[in-house]
């Protein structure tokens, strides 16, 4: 990863070749030019700028899906919401399944338009910090260490927007310990005065007008791509970079599910979760936790699932169904975890339980949390993961060889665990346990 200074120099160049780009007489060369400008001006703020040039693109094809996003995502950041949602609305149409667009709707579908607001900022005292997180529960989780440091060295609570997958996972980040106020977006938040606003990647490419001293991206240091860094890493080292505020070795894996302790139970329940997201993200459902689950009873051990009611394992004690609260506090009745790369496998190692995740389709280097208590079994495969090597492929949710994780090699990997047996000769177990302390 770049240092910030020398994203900066990199990105102002790549803006002026894109503009001279725009003087092509190839008009396709001009189309993808506009789209690449406009995206590099909203990111930097300058959003009428990107707006103009977003419709430029359009004006060579009026129906391009890209052009189409940029024009609405500059629309909503200059609070022409009903605008920004007519767009959306109509992409939404073609791709009906793509869920991280109807997460953007559903976020515009909440506000009214707004009053032209005066440019000139509101000096008057407002809360220090507002930190804007979103996307699935693992997102979320990823961001909270990242949080917690935060609070600790600002000496206090910190506000918390949460652009959510789902609406429930607001739940995750209630911890007063850390956190002042979580919120979603609303009219509410967008007039609170702010010092500063600072947006995850995890939130999404929207952007608002907050009533703020100063907005920060964290794509104006650098971009999230899989395959490059650990992503609880990357919230510590944007905030590093953009905020001022530092972090030692020891914050890197202190993760939170709202404000619940775990603590181990006195006999074994294995948890599972055999589901994910719908979409491109089935190709992360490993197809054996039911025998895996049969080996394991077998030898006398009890298994839960966990999840909605459609990711119930056969066999098991059904505890699937209700909020993600009622989720998350019946899963702290589980001494171990083994799930799919999914929400509540973060939500397993987050409350501080030994975990065993399974991976082939995405990358266990960016997703697997940090910290001693979670271990990855990742398929073995030249092509995997394809979320790195075939991004295409992967997005199209035509990869299957997650099946090809075998059942003898979870289960012993499982058992090894059970029994506090881990490749660097650490107990998971007590590890976990004192991370909550």
């Amino acid at each position: 990863m770049l240092p910030g200074g020398t994203t900066s120099v990199i990105r102002a160049k790549r803006m002026e070749a894109l503009r001279l780009a725009l003087r092509s007489p190839a008009a396709n060369i001009r189309l993808h030019a506009s789209i690449a400008l406009s995206r590099a001006l909203y990111d930097f703020g300058e959003f009428g700028e990107a707006l103009a040039v977003a419709e430029a693109a359009l004006q060579i094809a009026p129906d391009h899906a890209q052009a189409l996003r940029a024009k609405a995502y500059a629309l909503a950041a200059r609070d022409r919401f009903a605008e920004a949602r007519a767009i959306l609305h109509r992409l939404q149409e073609r791709e009906p399944e793509n869920h991280e667009l109807r997460r953007r709707l559903q976020a515009l579908e909440k506000l009214p338009e707004r009053k032209p607001r005066s440019s000139s900022y509101d000096t008057r005292a407002g809360s220090p910090l507002l930190i804007g997180i979103g996307g699935g529960i693992g997102d979320i989780l990823h961001a909270t260490p990242m949080i917690r440091n935060l609070a600790r060295r600002m000496g206090g609570p910190v506000a918390v927007l949460v652009m959510p997958d789902h609406a429930e996972s607001e739940f995750l980040v209630r911890n007063p310990e850390f956190i002042s106020r979580g919120f979603t977006i609303s009219e509410e938040v967008l007039d609170r005065r702010y010092d500063t606003v600072f947006l995850t990647h995890g939130f999404g490419p929207l952007r608002f007008r907050f009533n703020a001293g100063r907005v920060l991206a964290s794509t104006e240091w650098s971009d999230f791509r899989p395959g490059t860094v650990q992503e609880t890493l990357f919230h510590l080292e944007a905030a590093k970079h953009l905020l001022g505020i530092g972090y030692d070795m020891a914050d890197v894996d202190r993760y939170f599910v709202a404000d619940l302790r775990y603590s181990p139970p006195s006999e074994p329940l294995i948890g599972i979760h055999a589901g994910s997201k719908a979409g491109r993200w089935l190709s992360k459902r490993w197809p054996h936790f039911e025998q895996l689950a049969a080996r394991l009873q077998a030898q006398g051990l009890r298994v839960a699932s966990f999840g909605t009611p459609d990711e119930y394992v056969p066999g098991t004690e059904n505890r699937t169904g209700g909020s993600i609260e009622e989720m998350c506090r019946a899963m702290m009745a589980c001494s171990h975890f083994v799930s799919n790369d999914s929400g509540p496998m973060h939500i397993a190692n987050a409350l501080g339980m030994p975990v065993l995740a399974i991976f082939a389709p995405t990358d266990p280097f960016t997703h697997l949390p940090l910290g001693t208590s979670t271990e990855a079994l990742a398929l073995a495969k030249y092509c995997a993961p394809c979320e790195i090597k075939n991004h295409r492929h992967f997005a199209a949710g035509a990869c299957r060889c997650i099946g090809e994780v075998s059942l003898e090699e979870a289960e012993r990997r499982l058992l090894a665990i059970l029994k506090g047996d881990t490749s660097d000769g650490e107990a998971r177990w007590p590890a976990a346990a004192e991370r909550q302390s």
